[in-house]
């Protein structure tokens, strides 16, 4: 990440509204404007999860805390 080149791209076919990296740096979550949310492994660069209409309406950001397990 500090590089500041492109080190790995993530495929999806729904325009991403916002991105927030986990305080581990081991997940990305994404919003769209399908209103769902993607889960990202970042080493793999594959889907984790997805919350499908998350919202009634497009989400426009994310913000990730470390909250407890």
């Amino acid at each position: 990440l500090m590089s500041g080149y492109v080190q790995k791209m993530f495929q999806c076919f729904s325009a991403c509204t916002d991105v927030a990296l986990s305080h581990d740096e081991n997940l990305i979550f994404s919003t769209h404007l399908d209103n769902s949310v993607r889960i990202w492994d970042v080493k793999g660069g594959s889907l984790v999860h997805e919350i499908v209409d998350a919202h009634n309406s497009r989400i426009a950001s994310i913000c990730v805390s470390r909250g407890t397990p």
